[in-house]
């Protein structure tokens, strides 16, 4: 018996803008990816990423007189526990990212609007 690979179809990415953290300098970023899963129709779900930097700088020796500075800043996508990653299944896309900032705005403690 064989098992089935599930495969989908990224149809639409949508980037949240940064959410203030409130106490600390942060902000949060997210990603919105929205599926369609191929073997089950109309059933559509979302993957939701959370946008971190990070500061690459050498550790190695640097000779005197050249500069100590470079740095390097790398943007990844990371799953987000906060949000998760299940309960997005709707039969439409926008049904999948009404779910998504509802949850979003229960994180954050604020209202669908803002």
């Amino acid at each position: 018996m064989t098992k089935s690979t599930k495969i989908s179809k990224v149809v639409d990415v949508f980037d949240v803008a940064p959410i203030d953290a409130g106490e600390t300098s942060e902000s949060f970023k997210f990603r919105i990816e929205v599926l369609r899963d191929l073997g089950k129709g109309r059933s559509y779900y979302a993957r939701v990423y959370r946008r971190e930097t990070l500061r690459v700088q050498p550790t190695f020796p640097i000779p005197k007189g050249r500069s100590r500075r470079f740095v390097a800043d790398h943007e990844v996508l990371v799953t987000d526990d906060a949000i998760g990653a299940t309960g997005f299944e709707a039969s439409s896309p926008a049904l999948v990212i009404r779910k998504v900032r509802k949850r979003i705005a229960e994180v954050f403690g604020k209202k669908k609007g803002s």
